[in-house]
């Protein structure tokens, strides 16, 4: 009448699948006091060194900005 599955004639998987995560970040950094000491002179030698970063921790920035008082990061971290 019926067709039930049991635990015996159900071969379990060899290998687990693999999961993949993905943690986004949002990192704020502000100059000492708020004070304006990051001018345009210095943002594409800061963009530079911010990128560096994330590359040697092996992320990737979606968005970095500059303004005159602090440095806004949004970077994606993924497991390998």
């Amino acid at each position: 009448m019926y067709n039930f599955v049991t635990y015996d004639s159900v071969t379990p998987p060899v290998n687990m699948p693999q999961s993949l995560t993905s943690v986004y970040v949002h990192l704020v950094f502000s100059t000492k006091y708020r004070e304006p000491l990051i001018g345009d002179e210095v943002k594409d030698e800061l963009y530079a060194y911010l990128g560096g970063i994330c590359k040697n921790l092996e992320c990737y920035p979606v968005k970095i900005g500059v303004i005159m008082t602090m440095c806004i990061f949004y970077v994606l971290s993924r497991k390998k």
